[in-house]
């Protein structure tokens, strides 16, 4: 399905896809098709290929998948129990889809693999890129300083502005 973009991955949503034995396919490479969230959405939404319990290879690296995307895939990833191999690197995902995506993880003990590397995945500090398997211990510190959470492309303010009173 190379170069199949956001319109062609719609063949395979629904109750009645329109690429037939789809409720049989266990590995589905859909990398370098030029997929984006739209796409990413249409193989969650509804009974798209990723809400089913068949696959368990699936591919979407190489395409223009942002956060939004995969906070999609994270919410079909929290429910599938079939997906061992998961393959998202070299999209456009920032940490707020990285970090839904860790925080699927928790719900889900069939995945094996998950590869998230050269997105756009940063620490919480801004210091560097976070490489894919160390994503689910950011997403745990994420989760006792949730108040910080929404600061991600902020630059650090107050720097010592408690003892102000008097």
């Amino acid at each position: 399905m190379a170069g199949a973009g956001d319109g062609g991955v719609r063949l395979l949503q629904g109750p009645k896809p329109q690429l037939p034995g789809l409720d049989s396919i266990c590995a589905l490479d859909l990398s370098h098709c030029l997929i984006g969230d739209a796409g990413a959405l249409a193989l969650v939404e509804g009974g798209g290929a990723l809400r089913k319990n068949v696959l368990t290879t699936l591919d979407l690296s190489f395409n223009r998948i942002t956060s939004r995307g995969a906070e999609a895939v994270a919410d079909a990833l929290a429910v599938n129990r079939s997906i061992t191999y998961l393959q998202l690197q070299n999209n456009l995902i920032r940490r707020r889809g990285g970090t839904c995506i860790a925080f699927a993880l928790r719900f889900n003990n069939v995945l094996l693999r998950l590869d998230l590397g050269q997105n756009e995945l940063r620490r919480a500090d801004g210091d560097q890129k976070v490489p894919g398997e160390r994503l689910k211990m950011e997403a745990d510190d994420d989760e006792k300083g949730e108040e910080d959470s929404d600061e991600e492309d902020s630059d650090e303010s107050g720097e010592e502005g408690e003892d102000e009173e008097g």
